[in-house]
């Protein structure tokens, strides 16, 4: 019967390198020596259970089939091969245990397992192994990209503008009330669900705080008007991809407030779940929240169940208001961030700016305005153009053909505001591919002058209202700060390729004996002499004599010989357990160097 280690010394170079590129967190710098020390790398715990978290439904089904010894008859037999499922459901979720080490052929068409520290998984009945179909869609034009790029930004800022306005009240919880985002939805002419997350991202960057009994603006929203709208963008993904919660992801309570004046409760699982659903998104789409949840639940159970319920239909809804996923389709955009699994909020603003810069530079819009007062924009409407419309018109609908209506009302607020009659006019005949309309010419040129004369009742004593001493003003406030995810001693990775041949020809890997010793330093709470000699067991293999803090009985001493340093803990073959141990980078006292 061939050993785990057996098999693994007979995998070869190239599979050899599949299994560590699929199990990463064994791939340590410094690496494993041998196929001893990879194999109780692999039987830990924690690799076990990072490894059944990157498996499918189906895959933990074989897995749960399977029995000391068990045959792939016996298998097929389990489930139904022929009837129920197909020779290659059963293969593939085999080969997929296979291929991470969790399974391993142990003789001729016989399969064991790794020890699953106690995990069981029930099956009731012959369960289906195939994935949830899911229905083609159809290809996206670039310019749907563009269009949702452009949306979710026209929508922020127009957000961003009613709470800086002061007409978002707040509830003694500090949250913003359901009624309350309903109308806030209704006026800027967007969803629900849309609103809610640009609040609760506003909030994240630091520009929404509560101040008294209102939501109101900090003085960092100046900054955010006059950024370009790809750094507008980049940012809110950003803090959405770092996020520990899904925003969109309320309580079914009505009276519920909604939390958009800060992040959502870290919840790691929901942020590991968002990583892999963006990553792994399958190349043909998800086209509705319906499928996604059926699918990733199937795609990656572990992760669905350990994040909060509803988070997959939240995560897939966010990424498409954001325009990551457009049309349900994977994008330029969910290719960048599926590579930024272990990025921060800034590295990842500065990963996507490219892309949304080409985005934004390939949109092309149009500015229709019409006799009845109202102007349409076909395509992405662009900075300049929403920036014109939202000063001096009322949106009424967004989609691939925008409208907007000019009104008495639109037209005295660019008045207030600074604008001149003249100045609108000009920019907008220079903006418009139609000329002006004579019914709204009469209309701005009727509004300028209705605007001197109040104009002249302020000049003679009649001032308008103003807010009283006690309102609400702008106030200073920090972006929320995200959990530590330091450790003691940084994991650090080995690349896979170069760690399976020196694996399979034998030959020591060269490892920096200072950099390792400097680590061990940072972390370790030793003498720099003894992280020295530790540096040199965990680089060379060296054997060495450790004291180290016993429980029960106080000091204790041991040798330790093929150690392997994993962040805070050291793996080694130990003389006194007269086997391999994990023993706490805290609890060693003393390390002396041993003759081999």
């Amino acid at each position: 019967m061939t050993t785990y280690e057996d098999w693994l010394a007979g995998l070869g170079a190239d599979r050899l390198e599949t299994l560590l590129r699929l199990r990463r967190d064994v791939a340590l710098d410094p690496p494993p020596r041998t196929f001893d020390s990879l194999t109780y790398l692999l039987h830990t715990p924690r690799s076990i259970t990072a490894a059944l978290r990157s498996v499918d439904r189906s895959a933990l089904l074989v897995l749960a089939a399977l029995e000391e010894n068990c045959t792939r008859a016996e298998l097929g037999a389990r489930f139904d091969e022929g009837g129920t499922n197909t020779t290659e459901d059963i293969d593939r979720a085999l080969a997929e245990l296979v291929d991470r080490g969790i399974v391993w052929p142990s003789a001729a068409h016989s399969y064991r397992t790794s020890p699953l520290g106690g995990r069981t998984i029930d099956i009731d009945t012959i369960p289906h192994l195939a994935p949830p179909p899911l229905r083609p869609i159809r290809v996206s034009p670039p310019s749907s990209q563009q269009l949702a790029l452009a949306l979710y930004c026209d929508t922020a800022d127009a957000v961003l503008t009613e709470v800086d306005s002061g007409s978002v009240p707040v509830l003694k919880s500090r949250g913003i009330g359901a009624r309350v985002v309903k109308s806030l939805a209704k006026t800027v002419k967007d969803d629900e669900l849309v609103v809610e997350l640009v609040l609760t991202l506003g909030a994240a960057a630091g520009l929404i705080t509560a101040e008294g009994d209102l939501a109101r603006c900090t003085t960092s929203l100046a900054a955010w008007r006059e950024s370009e709208r790809e750094v507008k963008w980049a940012r809110s993904v950003a803090l959405w991809w770092c996020s520990g919660g899904s925003p969109t992801n309320r309580a079914p309570s009505k009276d519920k407030a909604t939390p958009v004046l800060r992040m959502t409760p870290h919840w790691p699982s929901t942020t590991r779940l968002r990583h892999r659903m963006i990553a792994e998104m399958p190349s043909a789409g998800v086209g509705s929240e319906r499928e996604a949840a059926a699918f990733f639940e199937w795609a990656m159970p572990d992760l669905v169940d350990e994040a909060q319920p509803g988070d997959v239909a939240a995560i897939w809804r966010e990424a498409m208001i954001l325009g990551v996923l457009v049309d349900g389709s994977p994008s330029e955009l969910s290719s960048e961030l599926g590579r930024l699994v272990s990025a921060e909020v800034e590295d990842v603003v500065l990963a996507l700016k490219p892309a949304a810069r080409r985005i934004v530079d390939s949109s092309a819009c149009t500015l229709h305005l019409l006799p009845d007062l109202t102007a349409v924009v076909a395509g992405p409407v662009s900075d300049r153009i929403s920036a014109l419309l939202t000063a001096s018109a009322e949106a009424e609908s967004k989609d691939a053909a925008s409208t907007w209506r000019f009104t008495p009302t639109s037209v005295h607020r660019c008045l207030d505001a600074g604008g001149t009659a003249e100045g609108l006019l000009a920019e907008l005949s220079d903006t418009a591919a139609t000329v002006i309309p004579q019914s709204l010419e009469y209309l701005i040129n009727d509004c300028a002058r209705r605007h001197g004369i109040a104009e002249a009742m302020f000049d003679c004593g009649y001032a308008p209202l103003t807010p009283t001493a006690g309102s609400p003003t702008s106030a200073k406030a920090t972006p929320s700060s995200f959990a530590d995810r330091s450790l003691l001693i940084e994991r650090t990775g080995f690349d896979p390729a170069t760690l399976a041949a020196h694996l399979v020809s034998g030959t020591p890997v060269e490892v920096d004996l200072d950099r390792v010793a400097h680590r061990l330093r940072a972390g370790a709470g030793l003498p720099a002499r003894d992280c020295v000699v530790l540096a040199g067991a965990v680089s060379h293999g060296e054997p060495v004599a450790v004291d180290l803090v016993d429980r029960k009985s106080g000091i204790v001493r041991d040798e330790l010989r093929d150690a392997v340093l994993d962040a805070g803990v050291v793996h080694a073959w130990s003389l006194r357990a007269n086997g391999r141990r994990s023993i706490e980078l805290t609890s060693i006292r003393m390390v002396r160097a041993l003759r081999s």
